[in-house]
């Protein structure tokens, strides 16, 4: 019986990896053209790579998505992979603005664009201003 327990704390510990603190990430405000606020979330690697360049992940969450909802990802990446870890919250999604008011008074419309080139010029400008 004890040698059962001693390989299923062995496996798991193997199966879920080292443990890693919680790291903190930052946020970064870009500001658009039209007035519109673009959050990117920031979380540094745990610690520099031991041989080769220093690595950048740069994530652009799916739709209704936000870094909030990755942020797993993020801690693994710079836990094990030790690469630095940025999140692009896209416009209407997140802590971005970018919500489209109801004239009704109901609830706001969230990931509303009027063209897909709104992204893409948003992201431009954030790895442009911020990384």
């Amino acid at each position: 019986m004890r040698n059962r327990l001693f390989f299923l704390i062995f496996a798991f510990i193997s199966f879920c990896g080292k443990a890693t603190h919680p790291q903190i990430h930052e946020d970064f405000f870009t500001t658009m053209e039209d007035g519109v606020e673009i959050r990117s979330a920031f979380v540094e690697a745990s610690e520099p790579p031991l041989d080769g360049p220093h690595q950048v992940v740069i994530f652009v969450p799916g739709r209704s998505s936000c870094f909030e909802n990755n942020e797993d990802l993020a801690r693994r990446l710079t836990g094990e992979a030790c690469v630095d870890f940025w999140s692009i919250d896209n416009r209407g999604h997140g802590k971005s603005g970018g919500r489209l008011v109801n004239p009704e008074g109901g609830p706001d419309q969230r990931c509303h664009i009027d063209s897909f080139e709104a992204y893409l010029s948003d992201l431009h400008a954030v790895i442009h201003d911020d990384i």
